[in-house]
């Protein structure tokens, strides 16, 4: 596509594309040790249901594997990789032989033939949706020949339907593979495969906004125009005008106005540097729109203007979901002696996995999980007599391990945490010095504690309570007086309230409605009347537990919950698989993951939690309201109802209205900052010395921070050799970057007839570009008009990485009289005198160049701060 060839400014040769992330080209040779294939890599499986054959050249399967399956490299042939799977949807793992056309390597997106990135913003459009016709969504599916949609039949993963940037991991045919984030980490997903008709193929770095400054008649914000064809661009028809609103607001949105092409009048593709050739030197950027409905301010005649503050709210940042992969697991254990056996299943005993390791040590290793983020507590709970011991707050109510009020952790923090909590739950010990002979337990009073105050920090976690006892909870004791009379007792100084416990469990005062993200279980142990003083008594007691608990839950549960799946009774064996299994299923990141991605998508966030409920029979309906709860107040309409972006290319015309963005990484734009810093002190050297320093600077700065054969200098300017090589975006006709090295360098000159001084080469004739154009020689002038404009560029790039404040400068453009001699990018070449200021960018630090894109932080940077 022409806008391949256009936003790198150059032509084919060189390029570093990568059109395929398959393993199929996947080379292993720099991954050997000894003989042995060490590839320390993640692959993917890009096929639902293929093969894993039993020998390297075998036809027939062993199983299939599920489309997203990953597993580790063990050998190679020229056809097929060996794997270890690992356990996924169910299928544990395996080993055996997988053709490499199945399988994904790279964890980066492809590469165009500009060297960047390709991205894929879905096209939709609302203008042909009617009641007869099929709501207009992109459909993913899990093959490259788009024969089955992703979760297979019946259970059909909602399509995309809204204006979003996905990044290509793959190409086959006419199918494009995609993932919303940029680097495929362990616990990430592919989305699944698109048909590229079905979008927009973006693999440049390029977009636009209108400016920050511009200001309508009446004084308000103003607006530029964008038209859905060109012929209404040329000739300006104001009925076609879609109005596009400018500000500052821009500066709080991710998003852009994505550029496809350049054109002139006629629609012919332009260099960004040359002039069109007709319509009086006029140019168009063909651009991908979104028209999402949103309205910023009527500007007249039934008009309203798209405005990028209100991205925000078409493209949610879905925090409320994220942060389900943050799962607390709190455990309220009743300490009495009985109890041993429950809490060595907990913590583990010599010899014994507990439930806690087998989550840290097995199920976070486990695909789809990797990303889940787990933090551990508990509290015990006695009956006073035992109010002695270390560590307990009376009543009854023992020791514990509160949750921590710090809710991101780092690795090493985590780990710490993790020890402190063992340490603790392994300094619970059992009692049995009830002289009451009482067996009812102070379970209200642990309860009430762990819900109000050891489990109330970060209350958007999710989080799983797991209340494991076999008694219930009496407040009174009935005991002969010194008259011999029958009287009731209190047994506890402050006595609690259930329906105070049902309001906690709730996090809300009405019944009926669930406001906060606890997931309660309770586990009683068998009933073990052997041995006890008093049977009937324990009987009554043992039965409390099962009625109070299941009265909290039917009380605390919202409308439409099964009790009967948060009761559970079993023993201290089953009790670690069991546990486990049910964090496993209320736990998983890949779960969380492929409902923002559809929700992103344009789903709506009911309809995807419905098709995953048929899915998932095995998660209680609270997950699922938790969920919704979390996030329908970020999503708005979106929580009921699909998003219908209205996604298409439309024109808008090249003037001084418009800012041109580059989107570049966070280490692209150290990169820049550390190359420009070469340039540091050369204005006052001799020009022999000058033109070394400045080819030096430029061209082994590059080298240094791509890393790649070095530059090429007859064949390729230092732009492209940034871009395509390097993967740094370069901003169009670049004023530092555009020069052949041999017009910096100029050794030989002489002056042409126009009067120009050009290049000559050891023969003593005018050296040509590639192009056999003639080289001209930049003056000293220029050269030190060129390495003052490289350390301003350094200055303004400085800015824009502090994030919330840009560059203000003064500048003029080429004066004749000083440099006459100039060549056509000295020209270009601005004059910045003084010092380059900071100031803030909007009244807040919302307002920011930096952003981020599938998880990969980078900056907006307009093009003239660029070198």
């Amino acid at each position: 596509m022409a806008a391949a060839m256009m936003m790198a400014g150059v032509g084919t040769a060189h390029a570093e594309a990568r059109p395929s992330g398959s393993c199929k080209g996947f080379d292993f040779t720099p991954f050997y040790h000894k003989e042995s294939l060490k590839w320390t890599g993640v692959t993917r499986v890009t096929r639902h249901d293929a093969p894993l054959y039993a020998t390297e050249s075998g036809g027939k399967a062993k199983v299939q594997l599920a489309f997203n399956q990953q597993g580790e490299v063990l050998a190679e042939n020229e056809e097929r990789l060996k794997l270890k799977t690992f356990p996924y949807q169910g299928q544990p793992a395996h080993t055996g032989w997988v053709n490499r056309a199945d399988l994904l390597c790279y964890n980066l997106p492809v590469k165009g033939e500009s060297g960047l990135e390709m991205k894929f913003f879905i096209r939709t459009d609302t203008q042909a949706r009617d009641a007869k016709q099929a709501d207009p969504t992109v459909a993913i599916f899990r093959d490259p020949k788009r024969r089955e949609c992703v979760g297979g039949p019946g259970h059909c993963r909602e399509g995309a339907s809204r204006f979003h940037m996905y990044f290509v991991f793959d190409q086959q045919g006419d199918s494009v593979l995609l993932a919303d984030r940029y680097r495929l980490e362990e616990g990430d997903a592919l989305l699944g495969w698109a048909d590229k008709n079905d979008g927009f193929i973006w693999n440049n770095a390029f977009s636009l906004r209108p400016r920050e400054d511009l200001k309508a008649p009446d004084g308000g914000v103003g607006t530029i125009c964008s038209y859905r064809s060109l012929r209404d661009a040329v000739v300006k028809t104001p009925s076609a005008c879609s109005p596009i609103q400018g500000g500052v607001n821009w500066f709080k949105s991710p998003v852009r106005i994505p550029v496809l092409d350049i054109v002139d009048g006629k629609g012919k593709h332009v260099a960004p540097e040359e002039v069109s050739g007709s319509d009086s030197g006029r140019r168009f950027y063909q651009v991908a729109m979104a028209r999402p409905g949103l309205v910023a301010r009527a500007v007249g005649d039934g008009k309203v203007a798209i405005s990028g503050g209100l991205i925000p709210q078409a493209a949610p940042t879905l925090g409320g979901l994220k942060s389900k992969q943050n799962v607390d697991i709190f455990f309220v254990l009743d300490a009495t002696a009985s109890m041993q056996g429950v809490i060595d299943a907990v913590r583990g005993a010599p010899g014994q996995r507990g439930v806690i390791q087998q989550i840290i040590e097995e199920l976070q290793q486990v695909q789809g999980f990797q990303k889940t983020q787990f933090r551990f507590g508990f509290r015990v709970y006695r009956d006073p007599y035992a109010d002695g011991l270390p560590g307990g707050l009376g009543d009854g109510v023992g020791e514990g391990f509160p949750l921590s009020s710090q809710c991101e952790l780092g690795e090493a923090e985590r780990v710490a945490e993790y020890d402190r909590f063992k340490e603790a739950i392994l300094g619970v010990k059992v009692t049995e010095e009830d002289a009451e002979d009482d067996y009812e337990e102070n379970i209200y009073g642990g309860l009430e504690q762990a819900l109000s105050r050891d489990m109330s920090a970060c209350s958007d976690h999710l989080k799983l309570l797991f209340v494991i006892g076999d008694n219930g909870y009496k407040p009174r004791l009935r005991r002969f007086d010194e008259n011999g009379q029958f009287v009731a007792l209190d047994k506890y100084k402050t006595p609690v309230d259930v329906e105070r416990l049902n309001a906690l469990m709730r996090g809300a005062e009405q019944v009926g409605e669930k406001a906060n993200s606890v997931i309660p279980f309770f586990i009683q142990t068998p009933r073990r009347p052997e041995g006890v003083k008093h049977p009937n008594a324990y009987n009554v007691a043992y039965n409390r537990f099962e009625e109070q608990a299941k009265a909290i839950l039917a009380a605390s549960l919202p409308v439409g919950s099964l009790v009967s799946q948060h009761f559970l009774r079993m023993g201290e064996g089953a009790m670690v698989g069991r546990i486990t299994d049910q964090v496993s299923k209320l736990s998983s990141s890949e779960l969380i993951d492929e409902i923002i991605v559809d929700v992103r998508g344009g789903a709506a966030l009911t309809s995807v939690i419905e098709r995953l409920q048929r899915e998932r029979v095995d998660i209680p309906g609270l997950y699922w309201h938790i969920l919704k709860k979390g996030a329908c107040g970020e999503l708005g309409k979106q929580c009921q109802s699909r998003v219908y972006d209205t996604t298409l290319t439309g024109y808008i015309e090249a003037n001084d209205k418009i800012v041109e963005e580059l989107w570049i990484s966070s280490s692209g734009l150290a990169s820049w900052i550390r190359i420009l810093s070469g340039f540091e002190g050369y204005f006052e050297l001799p020009e022999p010395q000058l033109r070394r320093a400045l080819i030096s600077a430029m061209i082994l700065g590059l080298q240094q921070e791509i890393r790649r054969p070095p530059i090429d200098v007859s064949g390729e300017t230092p732009a492209e050799y940034a871009q395509r090589r390097g993967g740094l975006p370069v901003r169009w006709h670049s004023p530092l970057l555009s020069y052949n090295v041999n017009a910096l360098s100029a050794k030989k000159v002489s002056r042409a007839d126009d009067g120009s001084l050009m290049v000559l080469g050891d023969d003593g004739k005018v050296m040509t570009d590639r192009h056999g154009k003639p080289i001209q020689a930049a003056p000293v002038c220029e050269l030190r008009r060129l390495a003052l404009w490289a350390v301003k560029s350094k200055e303004m790039l400085e800015i824009v990485e502090r994030d919330t404040v840009r560059p203000q400068y003064q500048a003029s453009g080429y004066n004749s009289r000083r440099c006459p001699d100039a060549t056509p990018n000295g020209h270009a070449l601005q004059r910045i005198a003084g010092e380059v200021q900071a100031v803030p960018l909007g009244p807040t630090p919302d307002y920011r160049f930096g952003h981020a894109f599938g998880g990969r932080r980078g900056y907006w940077v307009p093009q003239e701060y660029l070198p």
